[in-house]
């Protein structure tokens, strides 16, 4: 990579920038409040707050698959994803589909 990092390491570093970026947004987004309509204020407030959540889970699900292939470290600095992919996978209720199709995602004990 450009970066001098590995393709894991550039993998991480770019998820965990986006989730950076949506939290400088809020805090942008927070000093408008002065100048801007209290509904407005509060809509975008709230889409912004879903945007940061949503950034998380996809950094987390995207780490968490792409470590089932790399089953490399994370980057110093960097936290691994709370759950693991069969986890994330269940939530949305395709666990039947990921016990087929998926079965290296179980973990071995």
């Amino acid at each position: 990579m450009r970066s001098g990092r590995t393709l894991w390491d550039e993998l991480v570093v770019h998820y965990d920038t986006g989730i950076a970026t949506v939290a400088e947004m809020r805090k942008a987004w927070a000093v408008m409040k002065p100048y801007v309509d209290q509904q407005r204020w509060s809509q975008e407030t709230a889409f912004l707050a879903i945007q940061e959540k949503e950034a998380q889970w996809w950094r987390d699900a995207c780490i968490a698959y792409f470590e089932t292939f790399s089953h490399m470290p994370m980057p110093a600095g960097h936290a691994p994803p709370p759950h693991d992919l069969l986890d994330v996978l269940q939530q949305f209720r395709v666990g039947a589909l990921a016990d087929q199709q998926l079965p290296h995602l179980h973990h071995q004990e």
